[in-house]
């Protein structure tokens, strides 16, 4: 009797003992059982298979017959299902086909008559003539505008300021005129002054000659503030020498903010020359030791269109 079930073969009765390849348990052609017999499923159930002549076969001979057949293979896992088609996009609207050609044109009607021209209307005798009016007086002439023509040019406004005196002028300091030679037009000047006034919109021509004894810098200056664009001139000599400047400037009604003194309530551009040099602290305007007095600085100012 075989109670370690491990394959050993039974001696107990020197009967070769063998064992279910399922479970490891003696067969059924042991002589003793003792509770050893094979109780596999598989077995069992392949015993209630067997009738007539296999019904005395044993175990055994089952086990021995179903290893040279193999068991049955488990059966393999469901493959993935497969992707979703779907339908394509749908194609572009095909092209639009050509138009096709015009017909032919219907024949023209036929014309109607020509209508005759009515009888024409007698012709009217011209009336009488009225008499003819007397002329007013003709009235006085009107005073002279302000306007200067030369050329065929039309100049409204112009001034000519300068000094004899000799000027010694700080930083930001403005030349004084002592007087002007001709004004005219829309611009005005007070003697012993710095400022020009203008009060009409237009492009002007400016003007300018100052005689320094030093290196220096001047510009044209608007309203105290603004150095009007091309106005700043000066010399790099040491010795006393001469500056000019001559360009047109730009006045727009921007332009007059400043009330212009003994005005009535009139609004003007002040023009002024000023020292804006940084080289020098002062710079002196030359005045000739001659008696015959000449001038340190001019300025000249045009208006040249409206």
């Amino acid at each position: 009797m075989d109670v370690s079930c491990n394959k050993v073969c039974d001696l107990s009765n020197n009967i070769k003992a063998n064992y279910c390849t399922k479970c490891s348990k003696l067969l059924s052609d042991s002589i003793f059982f003792y509770g050893e017999l094979c109780t596999c499923s598989l077995r069992l159930d392949t015993y209630a298979g067997f009738t007539g002549l296999f019904s005395y076969i044993d175990c055994s001979y089952i086990d021995m017959f179903m290893m040279e057949t193999g068991p049955t293979g488990p059966v393999g896992p469901t493959g993935p299902v497969g992707p979703v088609v779907y339908n394509g996009p749908t194609g572009p609207t095909g092209y639009i086909g050509p138009i096709g050609p015009i017909g032919p044109t219907g024949n023209t009607g036929p014309k109607g008559d020509i209508g005759l021209d009515g009888p024409k209307g007698d012709i009217g005798f011209a009336g009488p003539k009225g008499d003819i009016g007397l002329t007013g007086v003709t009235g006085p002439t009107g005073p002279a505008g302000n306007t200067f023509i030369t050329n065929g040019l039309i100049y409204q406004s112009f001034i000519t300021a300068y000094s004899l005196t000799e000027q010694e002028l700080s930083i930001d300091e403005p030349i004084i005129f002592d007087t002007h030679s001709v004004l005219f037009g829309d611009c005005k000047h007070d003697a012993n002054s710095p400022d020009i006034w203008l009060w009409k919109p237009g492009n002007y021509m400016v003007n300018i000659g100052v005689y320094p004894s030093e290196q220096c810098q001047f510009s044209i200056i608007k309203n105290t503030s603004a150095i009007i664009p091309g106005g700043t001139f000066g010399v790099n000599a040491p010795m006393s020498s001469q500056a000019n400047n001559c360009f047109i400037m730009l006045l727009e009604e921007t332009d007059f903010t400043e009330l212009m003194p003994n005005s009535n309530n009139t609004y003007g551009c002040r023009i002024q020359v000023v020292n804006t040099s940084s080289l020098t602290e002062t710079i002196t305007l030359y005045s000739s030791t001659n008696p015959m007095p000449q001038i340190t600085a001019t300025i000249t100012i045009i208006r040249l269109t409206p």
